[in-house]
């Protein structure tokens, strides 16, 4: 894996933190991408999927992307589409989607899944299979 995030309070410090990884980088011909750099940790940290960030209380939250959610909605659409034309199975879309919720069970995001498993019901299942599912 080669993605990673530091978190130090002092400023000066992650400065010097950067120019130590530069030059362990750069002695092996690899560079650090354009995106790295310093940012404040309020904003929060957009990683790996996630937005994770910090609440005035101290607790760490992590969300999915709104990207992601957006694209797996869009998706799901499109697969319903596919599947009516008879141009995918039931199987490749069940895994698809399993997959995305299995990323998304990692943050907190208890609601999203349920309200993305509603969404999925209602475009693949027929209601006696949906109403099974919510007992």
């Amino acid at each position: 894996m080669d993605d990673f995030f530091l978190i130090h309070k002092d400023k000066e410090y992650l400065r010097h933190c950067r120019k130590e990884i530069e030059a362990f980088v750069q002695a092996r011909g690899l560079s650090l991408n354009a995106k790295t750099n310093i940012y404040p940790l309020k904003n929060g940290i957009d990683f790996l999927g996630f937005h994770t960030y910090l609440t005035e209380t101290g607790a760490v939250v992590r969300k999915v992307r709104r990207r992601s959610k957006n694209n797996m909605k869009r998706k799901l659409k499109k697969f319903s589409d596919l599947r009516a034309a008879g141009r995918i199975d039931e199987k490749t879309v069940e895994q698809s989607y399993q997959r995305w919720r299995g990323h998304a069970a990692k943050g907190n995001c208890y609601h999203l899944i349920r309200r993305t498993d509603h969404y999925y019901n209602s475009l693949f299942k027929n209601t006696e299979v949906a109403q099974c599912q919510k007992r």
